[in-house]
């Protein structure tokens, strides 16, 4: 049974020092599609993880959707909506802070979420009982 598991992560360790970049070893990087030309690099406050999105853009988009309150309805209409527009997301990733408000957040390559696409998806998404806003980020290489 062991010779037919199959490893779906890998981990290695770094240092980590305020003063120095932190370090991706050359294996990790030489598994990476390098035809992409950029690395999305996203960090997850309360659960201090780290993710790295190899990416095909200059750029990409980070939407920000903030729900008063996360009722049932909102996660099936967002998924339709996101199905029917044909916007794939990069990542997407949902929060909800105390009992005060929810944020529900995604990034897109901009051939995926072109400007027509985001004013149909913010006026569709604020249709959604519930959400309070829409917000739209570009996050560029530093």
């Amino acid at each position: 049974m062991t010779n037919q598991i199959v490893m779906y992560t890998e981990a290695y360790m770094s240092k980590l020092d305020s003063s120095k970049p932190i370090e991706i070893s050359k294996e990790f990087v030489s598994k990476l599609d390098l035809s992409h030309k950029n690395l999305l690099i996203i960090y997850s406050g309360n659960s201090r993880l780290i993710r790295t999105i190899s990416v095909k853009s200059d750029y990409t988009i980070k939407i920000i959707i903030v729900i008063e309150k996360l009722l049932p309805d909102f996660v099936g209409s967002l998924g339709s909506l996101i199905t029917n527009l044909k916007i794939t997301p990069i990542y997407s990733s949902a929060i909800c802070y105390y009992e005060t408000y929810c944020t529900y957040e995604a990034y897109f390559e901009p051939n995926v979420l072109t400007d027509i696409k985001f004013d149909e998806f913010k006026v569709r998404v604020l249709d959604i009982k519930g959400v309070i806003d829409v917000i739209s980020r570009n996050i560029v290489p530093t």
